[in-house]
């Protein structure tokens, strides 16, 4: 049986934490400029958002989808 993802917030300081230490070498894309980056590279747009390095479009839409399927966030505790 599979499980519906769990909604991931961002703004929780244990995620930001698990994003920041588990997942900083994990890859996102940007759609815009077709550059893949690693998360520890994503620079913060707020604290709600992260932007790509090369043309600052928001990535924090791919940032959750990540965060919503990565074993690190997903794990029960």
């Amino acid at each position: 049986m599979t499980r519906a993802p769990r909604s991931v917030d961002l703004l929780d300081a244990r995620a930001r934490a698990i994003l920041f230490l588990c997942c900083s070498h994990h890859v996102v894309p940007c759609q815009q400029c077709q550059n893949t980056y690693r998360l520890g590279w994503v620079q913060r747009l707020d604290p709600a958002g992260f932007a790509c390095p090369r043309c600052e479009n928001d990535l924090s839409a791919t940032v959750l989808a990540h965060a919503e399927s990565c074993r690190n966030l997903t794990q029960e505790s």
